[in-house]
């Protein structure tokens, strides 16, 4: 699941250059980095333009990510997914 992520990362990142408008501009970039060096993958969620984006984890990966994004303006939750 966690290369899907990546994968539909790449694609979006695809689109700025074809249509103008950067889907996935520099903090969810920053975001899908941070990710990668916690052990997790990361794309935006919604319209686009920087709003909304999601990890994907295991319970350790998520929790050094979001050891690492408390910082001032960023506002991190952890959610269970029940399948």
């Amino acid at each position: 699941m966690l290369q899907a992520v990546e994968r539909s990362f790449e694609a979006l990142d695809k689109f700025t250059p074809l249509t103008g408008i950067d889907i996935t501009p520099a903090n969810h970039r920053r975001f899908r980095e941070a990710a990668k060096r916690a052990g997790a993958a990361a794309k935006p969620s919604g319209a686009g333009g920087g709003d909304v984006a999601y990890a994907l984890g295991s319970e350790a990966a998520l929790s050094r990510l979001l050891f690492e994004l408390q910082a001032p303006g960023a506002v991190a939750f952890m959610a269970d997914v029940i399948s």
